[in-house]
């Protein structure tokens, strides 16, 4: 077996989100107003997970009521005012 590597993905695009924070990071920039339970629905995880992804995430923030708020994501490459 020489050369050949078992398992690997091959032609893979670089832009697919690879992580669970990165599809809800995806999602949330089509529909800023989306809710937990349909992102837990659509990673086929619990609201419970989804909650502990978004509190661990640097890049995700909630605006605003759990009723009428948004999601916002904060960009990585903004230019600190220090």
């Amino acid at each position: 077996m020489k050369g050949n590597v078992p398992n690997v993905p091959q032609n893979v695009p670089n832009d697919v989100p690879n992580s669970d924070e990165e599809i809800i990071i995806e999602a949330i920039k089509q529909s800023p107003n989306i809710t937990r339970e349909r992102l837990a629905n659509l990673l086929g995880k619990s609201e419970k997970t989804v909650t502990r992804i978004i509190n661990s995430s640097k890049k995700i923030i909630r605006v605003g009521s759990k009723r009428t708020g948004h999601w916002e994501i904060i960009e990585e490459n903004k230019e600190d005012s220090n």
